[in-house]
């Protein structure tokens, strides 16, 4: 079994996305397993959202109780071609998901097309994250891109190997509490600040210069794990 998604249960312990559903676990052991519904389902993120947690997966969107019940699966438009959805992150309301066709907004049971003249609309997004400063984010296999949502004016940010990245398959981004932006991609970890990149791989100490999918946290004493 793959673990590939991890999220703090709000009664303690965390629930576990693997490649064969979901499990809670807490105090070192296996307390819950996930919904029948989600059994067959490759789990790829998991997020809480107004007293929901949604898990996206293999084969599209499920909205489960806070205990984990199954309450409904949802599947991405036809024009999406896979059922995938790849990361999740609140947006307003309702959700911004990232799918194998750029950005979807799903509210109400509803997916809406979003920026579909973007650099990004129609590749796969692999993460999102929003920033202190309101920029949302979007990890992709051909770059990062900064939406600046709280100045819809300002063009869209992009980073590549053009701008200094190692490696423009973007697995994850968090934003660090100096203001610096630490992004995993397949050549280690790149950090942003001020428009500069500084590269970590292997040669500076890095154990791998692999990252998996959002393999990172910043804790509370602002470190990156």
């Amino acid at each position: 079994t793959e673990v590939w998604a991890l999220t703090h249960h709000p009664k303690g312990g965390v629930w576990v996305g693997t490649n064969k559903g979901m499990i809670r676990w807490l105090d070192g052991k296996l307390l819950l397993e996930g919904p029948r519904d989600l059994e067959d389902a490759a789990v790829i993120c998991l997020l809480y959202h107004q007293n929901r947690l949604w898990a996206g997966t293999d084969r599209g969107l499920f909205e489960l109780e806070e205990n984990g019940r199954f309450v409904h699966r949802y599947r991405p438009p036809a024009e999406v071609g896979p059922l995938s959805t790849y990361d999740l992150l609140p947006f307003g309301q309702g959700l911004l998901v990232g799918t194998s066709l750029g950005l979807y907004d799903f509210r109400e049971g509803r997916f809406t097309r979003q920026l579909p003249n973007a650099p990004f609309a129609r590749i796969g997004i692999n993460s999102l994250n929003q920033d202190p400063q309101g920029t949302i984010w979007v990890g992709t296999s051909r770059g990062l891109f900064g939406l600046p949502m709280d100045s819809p004016g300002q063009h869209i940010k992009v980073f590549g190997r053009e701008q200094g990245l190692l490696d423009e398959t973007i697995s994850w981004s968090r934003a660090l509490p100096d203001g610096t932006l630490a992004v995993g991609h397949g050549v280690g970890i790149s950090l942003i600040r001020d428009d500069k990149v500084i590269s970590l791989t292997h040669a500076q100490g890095l154990i791998s210069d692999e990252t998996n999918h959002e393999a990172a946290l910043v804790d509370s004493k602002g470190r990156l794990w």
